[in-house]
C-alpha cells in the first residue's frame, strides 16, 4: 500500500501541486484571481505540511512567503524545487 501511495504522490499529487504554484505565480496579485489563488495556496500549504511530515524533508524559510499577501514570484521556484526534492525522495523509497 505504501508503494501505491508513493506512486500517487510522485505521479499525480506533486505534478498537480507544481501546476498550482505556476498558476499562482502567473496570477500574481490580480484581484480577479484572488479567491482561486488563495484556494490554491491553502492546498499547497496543506500538502507541504503533510508531505514534510511523511518524508522528513522540512521546507526552508521560504515557507513563510507562500501566501497571497506576498508575491509568489518570490517563492514559486523554491516551492517547485522543494516538490522536486520530495518527488526524488519518494521515487527512491
Amino acid at each position: 500500500m505504501e508503494i501505491s501511495q508513493n506512486s500517487w504522490y510522485a505521479s499525480f499529487l506533486l505534478p498537480m501541486l507544481k501546476v498550482k504554484v505556476e498558476e499562482c505565480v502567473a496570477a500574481g496579485k490580480n484581484p480577479d484571481y484572488r479567491e482561486y489563488s488563495e484556494e490554491n495556496l491553502r492546498k499547497i500549504n496543506y500538502h507541504i505540511s503533510e508531505l514534510s511530515e511523511i518524508s522528513g524533508i522540512k521546507p526552508g524559510k521560504w515557507i513563510t512567503r507562500v501566501d497571497y499577501s506576498i508575491s509568489m514570484k518570490l517563492s514559486g521556484d523554491d516551492v517547485k524545487s522543494y516538490f522536486d526534492s520530495l518527488e526524488n525522495c519518494i521515487q527512491n523509497e
